[in-house]
């Protein structure tokens, strides 16, 4: 299930709807974050899980594409555990914004 949600950028100013989605799939792969790279901080992607019949399992040409975006913008990417199994030696887990104030 998908819900949209308005943020306002703490660097430019500018709104923007995110759309949060908890599973990925083709469509929510094809995000092109080139354009709106600069409001975002961090992108945590993960796989459906549970025993849904149609259960949505993600390709991993779908995570690397939002990956080479992501790192193309410097932004960090956080991949559950859902992924683990499918992106195999590429899987991270960049450290969490919540994180790194409780570090510093």
């Amino acid at each position: 299930m998908s819900r949209v949600e308005k943020i306002l950028c703490d660097r430019c100013g500018k709104e923007f709807e995110v759309i949060n989605n908890k599973q990925l799939s083709d469509k929510s792969a094809r995000i092109d974050l080139y354009e709106i790279g600069h409001c975002i901080k961090q992108v945590i992607i993960g796989a459906e899980t549970g025993t849904r019949k149609n259960k949505v399992v993600p390709k991993k040409e779908w995570v690397d594409n939002i990956v080479k975006q992501c790192d193309a913008n410097g932004i960090k990417v956080f991949m559950k555990e859902s992924l683990r199994e499918i992106m195999g030696k590429e899987f991270r887990q960049d450290q969490l914004p919540w994180e790194i104030k409780k570090d510093g």
